[in-house]
């Protein structure tokens, strides 16, 4: 185990293959490459309105924080069981 996780694995099963704990391995994958992806277009929208804050003259950090954060914690809440 020590050395598939040194290489580079994520997780690990043993044999015989338990379909079960399979399922819920990949459902909670899922779940983090969701987040990974949703992490990823928030910072994207921080930057683009931290550029266009600069090019405007805008220094209100409510305003940019109601232009970002809002839809990303919608999106969060409409992922939770």
């Amino acid at each position: 185990m020590f050395e598939g996780m040194s290489a580079g694995a994520d997780d690990y099963l043993v044999k015989p293959l338990n379909t079960d704990d399979l399922e819920l391995r990949l459902i909670a994958a899922a779940r983090v490459t969701s987040l990974h992806r949703q992490l990823a277009h928030q910072r994207t929208k921080l930057a683009s309105v931290a550029a266009e804050n600069r090019w405007s003259g805008s220094r209100s950090p409510a305003i940019t924080a109601s232009r970002v954060y809002p839809p990303a914690a919608r999106d969060m809440e409409a992922n939770l069981p």
